[in-house]
């Protein structure tokens, strides 16, 4: 028809008659049941003479003069001309295109707030206080750009009986769903009104030729006059005969019926698609969309880049929707085909496949405690192969970025970080889920292939640069307070080999400051999955609060180097202070809704400890496992989205004996001695088990706590009470540099069966310049924590260690290190009159002043 048509004619003055305007406007007006007919070129085109209809006819039918409005609806989306975007409440439309054309718009005059799409009760306020001077209602019947937003039923037939109330043109935009896209000629034919304005634009000419046109009534047609509108293109010769031939092939070939049914064909295939990857998928016929969850800083841009790789082009809107409206001649072979690409395609984004071998996982374990408190402890893990030490570019996909570069920058090979407020109660609760719960900010790192001068400075940058990622005083971390440990840390399956560095802040604070850029480095943040329960007003309010990561390298079984990065996040939580009783669900105690699984995610699970008896829960779990010998109910976010776990406890004198969990080793460590000279520290360790335990013992004390080394006395007091001296089978000390490095002293001991170890040593207290002292002097100084560490042993009694059996759970890692950190002590050290400087400097002014005012009046005084 196009190329007959362009052969014959192609345009003519709108002054003369041609022989395919009339039929056209006869054969469109019939096709579609309406009485008259205005062609234009474009949809936008199309939506501006709609609303000129609209403001005319108000002014001849409502006797409104320049103050009548045409509103529509927030989300929409009908062209961008002048007119049309002061409807719209898209920003990226409107910024810097003011001011627009008053009383056209999607919002309502008295309060300012939008009128919703949706939502008939916003139309029906704002026509019960305005419907005199409104002249029309603009509206997509399913929102395209929006992101194929498809309405509940009824809401476009109220509307529709709202208008009518009100004598409102109802005006029906369909020009991207009109003309059998819906699975009927239009879109609106699902609702069974009929508009007194439709818009038609895009498939009016099949996609040949840009055709767009209003149609109505003769009232409203006729309101505008000849010569009031027009356009030079409009129905011309060409897009007449175009448009007649588009509209003969959707009727000839049925188009409209293999919309409905291919449409149907086409979501069924989609929501088949299992991946928590797929939020949602709607639409009607063959006008469908996908909404994703963003991913790792992914969009459904990246999704649509993988699909275009497979040969596939579809379009995202608003980052989280891709619009996939195939051409109605598309064959159910083909489409089939466009199934099994997304299928493919969504499997390669969901799985980390976009950047090769990355994979995630997220875990939460609940465990009642029993004094009646609750641990809930979070681990976000992800593996991915190491990059080459010569790769110039740098992917991260669910690895964070911050982490990755850090790590490179300063060559660190292995890194571990914890913040840690409130003790752990180990007699109370056992073991802790981690193996590091020293109150403060503690930072250790294996910096590989450096000396040590060399290690010194990036352990520097190292530090500076975590400061600033976690907002912490981690750049307070330098020489005076760094240890090189040789054998308490001696257990990490680092890959390689380097200079060990140790720091600890005893008196960091630990607030929402450190955690809200620890919820950043989380491929899903707080937006899916676990995250969602990162609730800091709850996890703060606690008896205990651990978070911290940990990055290490392994080598894999086909000699690989693995990069392993573990987020974990303990709390204990007590449900009484919170006013919850004996039955209390998992949102009520963090206040947080589960949601659906982090699409990144391939394994993301709630494991609860139970005790033997007296503890029900709802709903029923996907599995029951053993934890070293724990019973322990799992719930798979996959399986059960959106659960939420209620817990329900026996009276406490029906509960049954809950089971005992202590610690195999303890470690206690005391400040003794008096005055402002010298002191002490005194420890006391403690082997519960039927075997001897060996240790590795590491105390780091700052320079001005001078230890003499000589001083150090062990005594081991056995089962029967007797008491004998125990040396170490290894000794490593270093003196403190005064301002230059702390004194470390580290050891290794076998302690006795079932015994109770005592260490100490002696001290003298330095002097600081006043500067030195903190802003609280008097309070004294904080002592970081003594660390024992140990291997268990299964044969020297106890159970396994919590840490150790999560991780043999989810990684099935053999070893079991155990590490126990003692409690902070304070240091009063001789504490300068702080009143002194004030009363100098108060006494010189005084002096300046007196003398400066006698000069000042011989200078400036005639005396006579």
């Amino acid at each position: 028809a196009l190329t007959e048509q362009a052969s014959r004619l192609c345009l003519s003055s709108r002054a003369f008659y041609n022989d395919r305007l009339g039929a056209a406007e006869r054969f469109i007006t019939e096709f579609f049941g309406y009485e008259m007919m205005l062609p234009m070129n474009t949809g936008a085109e199309a939506v501006e003479t709609a609303i000129k209809l609209a403001r005319k006819w108000g002014h001849i039918h409502k006797g409104l003069n320049d103050d009548g409005y045409v509103i529509g609806v927030e989300g929409n989306f009908h062209g961008r001309t002048m007119g049309i975007i002061s409807m719209s409440t898209d920003p990226d439309c409107r910024n810097g295109f003011g001011p627009f054309i008053p009383n056209i718009t999607a919002v309502n005059p008295d309060t300012g707030s939008k009128i919703r799409y949706n939502h008939a009760e916003d139309l029906e306020a704002v026509l019960k206080t305005h419907g005199a001077k409104v002249a029309g209602f603009l509206v997509e019947p399913i929102q395209g750009e929006a992101g194929i937003k498809v309405p509940e039923p009824g809401y476009l037939k109220r509307c529709y009986e709202l208008c009518k109330q009100y004598n409102v043109l109802f005006i029906c935009d369909e020009i991207q769903t009109g003309i059998a896209r819906t699975g009927t000629l239009l879109a609106i034919e699902h609702e069974q009104i009929r508009p007194d304005i439709v818009i038609l634009g895009k498939a009016l000419s099949g996609g040949v030729y840009p055709v767009s046109a209003v149609l109505s009534s003769r009232e409203v047609m006729l309101s505008i006059k000849p010569g009031e509108h027009g356009s030079t293109y409009g129905g011309n010769p060409l897009a007449c005969a175009v448009a007649v031939a588009a509209l003969e092939v959707v009727r000839d070939e049925n188009l409209t019926e293999r919309a409905k049914t291919l449409g149907e064909r086409f979501r069924e295939g989609l929501r088949k698609i299992d991946s928590p990857l797929i939020k949602d998928v709607r639409g009607r016929g063959l006008l469908n969309a996908i909404e994703v969850n963003p991913v790792a800083g992914k969009t459904a841009w990246d999704l649509c880049l993988l699909l275009r790789d497979r040969g596939l082009l579809a379009k995202p809107t608003h980052d989280t929707i891709i619009r996939l409206a195939p051409p109605l001649t598309i064959t159910a072979e083909q489409l089939d085909e466009c199934i099994d690409i997304i299928i493919k395609a969504v499997a390669d984004y969901s799985h980390g496949l976009l950047a090769g071998a990355e994979s995630f996982a997220e875990d939460l374990l609940v465990k009642p405690l029993q004094d009646g408190r609750v641990l809930l402890h979070f681990e976000f893990s992800v593996q991915r192969t190491a990059p080459a030490a010569n790769e110039s570019l740098h992917h991260y996909e669910l690895f964070p970025r911050q982490i990755g570069e850090i790590s490179r920058r300063y060559n660190v090979d292995e890194l571990h970080l914890s913040f840690t407020q409130g003790g752990w109660r180990e007699s109370k609760w056992g073991y802790p889920p981690v193996n590091s719960q020293g109150i403060g900010a503690e930072v250790r790192a294996r910096i590989k292939g450096s000396n040590v001068v060399e290690s010194e400075r990036q352990w520097k940058g190292l530090t500076n640069a975590l400061s600033g990622v976690f907002c912490a005083s981690l750049n307070f971390i330098d020489k005076t307070n760094t240890a090189t440990p040789q054998l308490t840390f001696v257990d990490t399956d680092s890959a390689t080999s380097g200079v060990l560095r140790h720091g600890y802040l005893p008196r960091e604070n630990v607030c929402t400051e450190n955690l809200t850029p620890w919820i950043k480095q989380l491929p899903c943040q707080s937006k899916s999955g676990l995250g969602l329960l990162l609730n800091p007003y709850r996890l703060y309010n606690s008896d205990f609060h651990s978070m911290g990561l940990s990055l290490i390298s392994t080598k894999s079984a086909d000699g690989k180097t693995l990069q392993q990065y573990k987020q974990h996040l303990s709390a204990v939580v007590d449900p009484s202070a919170l006013g919850l009783g004996d039955r209390w669900s998992l949102s009520e105690l963090v206040d947080r809704q589960l949601g659906a699984a982090c699409p990144a995610a391939k394994r993301s699970t709630v494991h609860v400890i139970r005790p033997d008896s007296g503890l029900t829960l709802e709903p029923k779990p996907d599995s029951a496992t053993q934890l070293a010998g724990r019973n322990v109910s799992v719930f798979d976010l996959r399986s059960q989205p959106s659960v939420d776990i209620t817990f329900e406890f026996a009276p406490r004198k029906d509960s049954g004996a809950w089971p005992s969990e202590r610690t195999l080793v303890s470690a206690h460590r005391y400040v003794t001695g008096h005055g402002g000279s010298n002191g002490g520290v005194e420890t006391t360790l403690t082997n519960r088990g039927d075997v001897p335990v060996s240790i590795s013992y590491l105390d780091v004390l700052p320079w001005y706590l001078r230890v003499y080394s000589h001083t150090l006395v062990i005594q081991t007091q056995a089962a029967d009470g007797s008491w004998t001296l125990l040396r170490p089978t290894t000794t490593h000390f270093t003196p403190a540099i005064d301002r230059g490095r702390p004194s470390s002293l580290e050891l290794a001991l076998v302690l006795p069966a079932s015994s109770r170890t005592t260490l100490r040593y002696s001290f003298d207290k330095g002097f600081l310049k006043y500067t030195e002292h903190p802003p609280d002097a008097n309070r004294g100084f904080n002592i970081g924590p003594a660390i024992v560490s140990y291997q268990h042993n299964a044969a020297g009694g106890g159970e396994l260690p919590l840490h150790c059996a999560i991780e043999q759970a989810l990684t099935g890692a053999s070893e079991c290190t155990v590490r126990a950190y003692t409690e902070l002590f304070l240091a009063s050290l001789p504490t300068p009159d702080f009143s002194m400087p004030y009363n100098v400097i108060t006494f010189t002014c005084t002096i300046l002043a007196l003398f400066f005012g006698r000069i000042f009046n011989l200078l400036t005084r005639d005396f006579a």
